[in-house]
């Protein structure tokens, strides 16, 4: 049974959840369509010319994240009787990983237009934590706690499944989940939602994905057809029906308003973001100003310049199963070496002119859309491209480091190599990853294990 001992299981994805949330402790009243009155994070400005613009009413029957940390101080820590409802936008997500109950977990981190966009950072504390038995000094927000505990509010949603066809799939942040039937619970001091074999998860994204020269148009449909869908499928579930009964409209506005936050704001906190350029070199001239001995570990994003797998002759079990080749633009201009026995032909491909002539259009493209384009006034100036007399052409070449990043997990493997998740040109963020040193040759490089995410981002990601 898909359904059992589901809320105990959730201590297997504590250190899993790839954007521990932290909930807001604003009390507002209760009103479910509150929020609709006003501009949300990352909504259009006024005098925005798009769609959305006008209000769009909160369905009555979906509950905001906000919501969910007063829900439980009334009901004293306890889970509501009843399920509930609540839509949001894909932030971060791990992929399925087998418990020791042998039964498939998989997590994904929301927020929608109701959540904060920061905590802050003076002294103030989670009032849902403050009200829990368990201590709060890991979910105090104070200048004395540790700054990396820090991250953008949201919440995460748990889902189980004895056969892993049936959990959902999601393809990068920006998505739509909507969660019908679920169950609230605490774990750690904070609102968490769990899947349990009633609930109906169905995570949407627009059958045709922005991509870098479409300029700052965002897909504005509420017909079911110009959407693809993927849902948590148990057999007492009717896809139809389940697809028919959603807010259209709702799942719309949702959209573009997380196309607008993901671009306008951070998606992970600055206390734990990390860049290339702070994980130490090879050259013996720089030990001293990069130690590689200092852990350095935390959040980075970056472009995807090489996908490497290792073939399968080489393969153990405590093998890794490839390699991601990144560049932020930090660091000295170098390409790091490659692992060895990946092949003559792959080696050579890989290491010229990396970053590749793939990353470089990208970039062009990028950057003739915010030339091009009227952005939103929450955008920063600095990104505005006013000048119409410059010609913008692909670099001939990028500075920094490019860089190994060791992927040790079959299934997060599975996805980026067989299932096309990222390629290269693609932009991710990776969380809670660590320092390393390649098999043999030692060269440095990041290491993205069991307990690290990797989140596929929209092209104008902030």
């Amino acid at each position: 049974d898909d359904d059992e001992d589901i809320t105990n299981n959730t201590s297997e994805n504590n250190d899993a959840d790839p954007s521990r949330s932290k909930s807001s402790d604003r009390t507002k009243e209760d009103n479910p369509d509150r929020g609709n009155t006003a501009n949300p994070p990352g909504a259009p400005e006024a005098g925005e010319t798009t769609a959305q613009s006008a209000r769009i009413a909160r369905p009555r029957s979906v509950i905001p994240l906000s919501d969910l940390s007063q829900i439980l101080i009334r009901n004293n820590m306890k889970s509501p009787k009843d399920p509930i409802t609540v839509y949001g936008i894909v932030l971060g997500f791990r992929p399925p990983s087998l418990t020791k109950t042998e039964q498939w977990v998989m997590s994904i981190v929301l927020v929608d237009d109701t959540l904060p966009l920061s905590h802050s950072v003076q002294g103030q504390t989670n009032a849902l934590a403050s009200t829990a038995e368990s201590s709060v000094d890991h979910v105090t927000n104070n200048t004395n706690g540790n700054p990396k505990e820090m991250h953008v509010p949201s919440v995460t949603l748990v889902l189980f499944a004895k056969d892993k066809s049936k959990l959902p799939v999601v393809k990068m942040a920006g998505d739509v989940v909507c969660c019908e039937k679920v169950i609230l619970q605490h774990w750690s001091g904070e609102p968490q939602l769990c899947a349990r074999k009633m609930s109906r998860i169905i995570v949407v994204r627009p059958s045709r994905l922005r991509c870098p020269g479409d300029g700052l148009e965002l897909h504005d449909s509420t017909s079911p057809s110009d959407y693809l869908t993927s849902c948590l499928r148990h057999g007492s579930n009717n896809a139809s029906t389940i697809l028919t009964n959603l807010h259209w409209s709702w799942v719309n506005f949702l959209w573009q308003w997380g196309q607008r936050r993901l671009s306008a704001h951070p998606t992970m906190s600055p206390h734990c973001y990390i860049s290339i350029s702070e994980l130490g070199n090879d050259d013996n001239t720089n030990k001293n100003q990069n130690n590689f001995e200092v852990s350095a570990s935390g959040d980075l994003t970056a472009a995807v310049t090489g996908i490497i797998p290792v073939p399968e002759h080489l393969r153990r079990r405590d093998t890794p199963r490839g390699y991601v080749r990144l560049w932020d633009g930090t660091g000295p201009s170098k390409t790091d070496s490659l692992p060895l026995n990946l092949g003559e032909g792959n080696a050579n491909q890989q290491l010229h002119d990396d970053p590749p002539e793939r990353v470089l259009t990208t970039i062009e493209k990028i950057l003739l859309d915010r030339r091009s384009s009227s952005p939103p006034s929450s955008w920063p100036k600095s990104s505005v491209m006013a000048d119409e007399n410059v010609t913008i052409r692909a670099p001939i070449a990028l500075c920094g480091r490019v860089i190994n990043a060791i992927i040790w997990e079959e299934n997060l493997w599975d996805l980026i190599h067989r299932e096309n998740m990222i390629e290269v040109g693609s932009f991710v963020r990776l969380r809670n990853i660590n320092n390393a040193k390649l098999p043999i040759t030692g060269t440095h490089c990041l290491s993205v294990h069991a307990k690290s995410s990797l989140t596929p981002l929209p092209f104008d990601a902030h």
